[in-house]
């Protein structure tokens, strides 16, 4: 019973990172071209996007 709280914790972070990942692609190809306020617009809308995303695919959980 451990090992699968183990697994979820673990798959929890790697989904952290990966999601880390992405806000720095996002923040750094954007740096240059785009206002800074239109980049908070698009990390939110990145943010929003990974929240519903992880809602959909872990309906269950709750």
């Amino acid at each position: 019973m451990v090992s699968s709280h183990l697994s979820v914790g673990s798959a929890m972070s790697l989904s952290a990172v990966v999601f880390a990942l992405i806000i720095m692609c996002v923040t750094t190809g954007l740096m240059t071209v785009v206002p800074p306020f239109w980049q908070m617009v698009a990390k939110g809308s990145v943010l929003i996007f990974a929240v519903v995303l992880n809602h959909l695919l872990v309906k269950d959980n709750v």
